[in-house]
């Protein structure tokens, strides 16, 4: 029944994405992550931005479930 905060370094790597144009970037968006004992046991969400230089990002819908219900 512990618990504890505890961090980690997230860097650009995971985010990137190989476009169009042959090279990795990181597009602006929302980014989700997730923690838990397994895959098929995810306790912990949280989310991100990345924007752009300008402060911006698209407008994305909400997230939700299979069922329609947000997450």
């Amino acid at each position: 029944g512990e618990s504890r905060p505890v961090s980690f370094p997230l860097t650009e790597e995971p985010l990137r994405l190989y476009n169009a144009d042959r090279q990795w970037v990181v597009e602006p968006g929302r980014f989700t992550v997730w923690a838990g004992a397994s895959s098929a046991d995810l306790r912990l969400r949280g989310q991100f931005s990345i924007t752009d230089e300008d402060g911006n990002a698209p407008e994305e819908l909400p997230l939700t479930d299979d069922a329609g219900n947000p997450i």
